[in-house]
């Protein structure tokens, strides 16, 4: 420990006195400043309304000025840097010594040992060490420059708290417009959300489609203090024309229950998956308890009122600002599109079995009804001239979301048909968007019925269509099979082997040929069986026309004299993996006798046909005159 110890501590301590009323003095001017301005601002920002570029050139001419105030009343405050020997200069002088001080600090560097005597360079340490306890501490600066602004400031801070005790919902609203929010000041009456042609506008929300030349619809949804008419005001920037149309509440009286239930927001059906026309969920108007949500919204509503207006139609982009009480919205921008145009595209697979035959098959551009073979597949697709957020088809009660699709995918196809849908879709610059359903799990994977399907877009302005595209799906008839079938003889001995033809035609080709075998025994009983004599075989060519002729077995059937069989062709259409038509002959009636019945019929038929030769002549012979 050196002798001036001592004295190194108190300037030490002097020197961070000094340099903390420096920072008071020049720190305590720009907190002020800074209260003052936010004072103001606020105070132009809530009378005026300011929007935001507004708001901003206030905060930048703030912030200059701000900076005009620190550098005139705080910066010679602290732009210095004070050192111990400056604090212990400024001592020396305050005491009136002589440089005993300075010298003696200077002294107790290493490198003093060169710069003279030593005995005398002691003397003067020891000289100051003696001085140190009478030195003086006081700071040396100016008190009340630094008491007024140190009051100035802690009066404003105490101003601002109390301003935010009273008013804290608009100081929060204060600070967050301070980062150019568009959040507005508390007003008596509240306006929850804005609609126009049924779109939720988001607040903060500067621009909104609609369609051009259609009538603009604007709903608003008011709490709070509830006047008697609101207003909508339109300015056209290409025309400068300004227009004002009024804002009436939907019903005369508000607050009433069933006014409350329609203005609550739209919950979700877990069970309806979609709908052909837009569906816009109204939004909740405050922010939700973690239980009871729907009797909150309740007690809100029925406080509020929905207030309506509009005009026929919008020609030009225009800006709306709407007022409502002492409540207004910022300025949304009207912006004009027109509806999507689309064109449906289907394209028919039939199925295998149809691919050779007369039948729709390939693409058809811009027809909306086709007819199609039972079984085929159905790929939609469809084009647009605007791009598009989503897309959906329905079928009945489910709806489908489809995909976009390459334009390869959609146009590059060989046929005439998709080269034609090629030209027929270029819009005037150039781009066509294309979306389509994947068939996969959907009942256009293989039609089997009529069906009926709507397709409903959203393009990416979120508007829909005011009517959907509707599609309508028949089925071409393919009848069941045509057969007929012939025998040689009503009676056959039990172990015959009888001989029959038949003739089978079908719209598409033969399957499948089978002989109905039915035994009626003398007794009464039956017995039945199948016996197949024609199948289709794998890779084999189809045929529409089919006839034979073929030996029916009877051994197994164990026939006895007395027993009638009955021979039925059946004839099953062939329609890939699922189960085909089928037609039938008239049953083929077989009497079973033994030799001495077949004689008998022989005999009895040589009999009928020399009777029919009498006839035959006699009949000749009346042509010829009486007999002789």
């Amino acid at each position: 420990m050196t002798l001036l110890a001592p004295l190194h501590r108190r300037l030490r301590r002097l020197l961070r006195r000094r340099r903390w009323l420096r920072w008071l003095a020049g720190l305590t001017p720009l907190g002020t400043a800074i209260l003052w301005f936010l004072g103001a601002a606020f105070l132009l920002d809530w009378l005026l309304h300011l929007n935001q570029v507004q708001r901003l050139v206030i905060w930048l001419a703030g912030g200059v000025a701000l900076l005009w105030a620190y550098r005139r009343y705080g910066w010679p405050w602290v732009h210095g840097k004070e050192s111990e020997l400056d604090v212990a200069l400024w001592v020396q002088r305050q005491a009136r010594v002589d440089s005993d001080v300075v010298a003696a600090l200077q002294f107790e560097s290493p490198e003093a040992a060169s710069w003279g005597s030593v005995q005398l360079e002691q003397a003067v340490i020891e000289q100051a060490a003696r001085l140190t306890p009478q030195l003086p501490l006081d700071e040396g600066l100016p008190k009340k420059p630094i008491q007024r602004r140190t009051v100035l400031l802690a009066c404003t801070a105490a101003g601002a708290l109390v301003v935010w005790a009273i008013w804290p919902i608009h100081v929060q609203i204060f600070l967050a417009r301070l980062f150019l929010s568009n959040r507005p000041y508390p007003t008596k009456t509240q306006i929850q959300w804005v609609k126009v042609n049924d779109h939720f506008i988001p607040p903060g929300t500067a621009d909104c489609w609609v369609i051009e030349g259609q009538p603009v619809r604007v709903e608003l949804l008011a709490a709070g203090q509830l006047p008697q008419e609101g207003r909508m005001e339109l300015a056209i920037p290409s025309t400068g024309a300004r227009t004002r149309l009024p804002l009436r509440p939907l019903c005369p009286k508000a607050g009433t229950d069933s006014q409350a239930d329609r203005l609550l927001p739209e919950q979700p059906n877990p069970q309806a998956s979609g709908a052909t026309g837009p569906r816009i969920k109204t939004p909740p108007v405050r922010e939700q308890p973690a239980s009871g949500p729907k009797e909150h919204n309740e007690l809100h509503l029925r406080d509020s009122a929905l207030y309506v207006g509009g005009l026929d139609r919008l020609s030009d982009p225009a800006w709306m600002k709407i007022y409502l009480g002492d409540a207004w919205t910022d300025p949304i921008l009207l912006q004009l599109t027109p509806l999507p145009r689309i064109e449906l595209v289907m394209e028919v697979q039939p199925p295998d079995y149809a691919q050779d035959a007369d039948v729709p098959k390939g693409r058809f551009p811009g027809l909306c009804q086709l007819a199609v073979v039972e079984g085929s597949r159905v790929q939609v697709y469809i084009s647009s001239d605007k791009r598009l957020r989503e897309a959906t088809l329905q079928i009945e009660e489910k709806t489908y979301p489809m995909r976009p699709a390459d334009t390869a995918e959609a146009v590059d196809q060989p046929t005439s048909a998709s080269q034609n849908l090629a030209g027929a879709h270029q819009t005037e610059a150039g781009q066509t968007y294309w979306w389509t359903l994947p068939t996969m799990g959907t009942p256009l994977e293989a039609v089997v019925s009529p069906l009926q399907f709507t397709i409903q877009v959203k393009d990416e302005h979120g508007l829909r269509l005011e009517h959907p595209v509707q599609g309508f799906l028949r089925i071409l008839p393919d009848l069941a099979p045509r057969v007929s079938a012939s025998q040689r003889t009503a009676r056959i001995l039990p172990t015959a082997r009888p001989r029959i033809s038949y003739e089978a035609s079908d719209d598409f080709g033969i399957g499948k040929v089978s002989l109905l075998r039915q035994v009626v025994r003398s007794d009464g009983s039956t017995a039945e069986d199948e016996l197949v004599v024609y199948q289709l075989a794998s890779g084999q060519k189809l045929q529409k026309n089919h006839q034979a002729t073929v030996q029916v077995p009877l051994d197994s059937l164990r026939l006895k004299p007395g027993d009638q069989l009955r021979l039925t062709v059946r004839v099953e259409d062939y329609r890939g993996g699922r189960p085909g038509e089928v037609g039938l002959s008239e049953p083929l009636v077989f009497q079973v006798t033994d030799l001495a019945g077949i004689l008998a019929a022989i005999t009895e038929a040589d009999r009928q046909l020399v009777q029919e030769y009498q006839e035959m002549i006699d009949r000749q012979l009346e042509v010829g005159g009486e007999k002789p």
